[in-house]
């Protein structure tokens, strides 16, 4: 059999011919030596009592001399966070982790500027329309968008002002005032009432 042993902060990982157990540290009662080459780790509870393990068959971290030796290492295992080779592995782990933390609150706070900004641009957007489109008599398309937006894209809000018989009705397309239309396509578009608070909004 071919034992390896992996020192992870609060666990110990035990793979057996590549099955593994975990066992978390805080969990072991004892580390004995029996005879022969093994060595039990002893857990007191749970379904999994005990953990024994022959000396001669753990080839990770290292290949140890005597069961002693292994019991040595896995009290100082027991006894701390890491150690060996895995402690620089585990310091490089918790400084990548914090540096994509980092990154992430940067992220979080551009992507938040970014926010602001793009509806600040939309409520200065609703100031005046970007383009005014009356087809026939009665009938007025208003286009807004940001500055140098092209018309194909589907970045517009567009209101159809429609009088007749002295009635005047507003609608928006899509019944929202989302910039998310193409004016190229505002005559074939589904304009319905809005029921948006924006002030100055119909």
């Amino acid at each position: 059999m071919i034992i390896e042993i992996y020192n992870e902060l609060s666990l110990l990982r035990f793979v057996f011919n590549g099955n593994t157990v975990a066992i978390n540290k805080a969990q072991v009662k004892a580390v004995e030596t029996l005879k022969g080459e093994l060595l039990r780790i002893d857990l007191g509870e749970g379904v999994l009592k005990h953990i024994t393990i022959p000396y001669t068959d753990v080839t990770y971290p290292r290949l140890y001399a005597s069961r002693d030796e292994l019991k040595t290492e896995l009290l100082q295992m027991l006894a701390s966070g890491s150690m060996g080779s895995l402690n620089t592995d585990h310091l490089a782990t918790l400084a990548n982790q914090e540096e994509i933390i980092n990154l992430l609150g940067v992220m979080a706070g551009k992507l938040g500027d970014i926010n602001v900004s793009i509806q600040a641009l939309h409520q200065n957007s609703y100031s005046s329309p970007l383009l005014v489109d009356e087809p026939e008599p009665g009938i007025t398309y208003k286009g807004y968008a940001a500055v140098n937006t092209l018309t194909s894209e589907p970045n517009w809000a567009i209101l159809r002002i429609k009088s007749d018989n002295g009635i005047t009705s507003y609608k928006w397309a899509d019944g929202n005032t989302s910039f998310d239309n193409i004016w190229d396509d505002r005559y074939t578009l589904n304009y319905l009432h809005s029921f948006t608070t924006d002030p100055g909004i119909r």
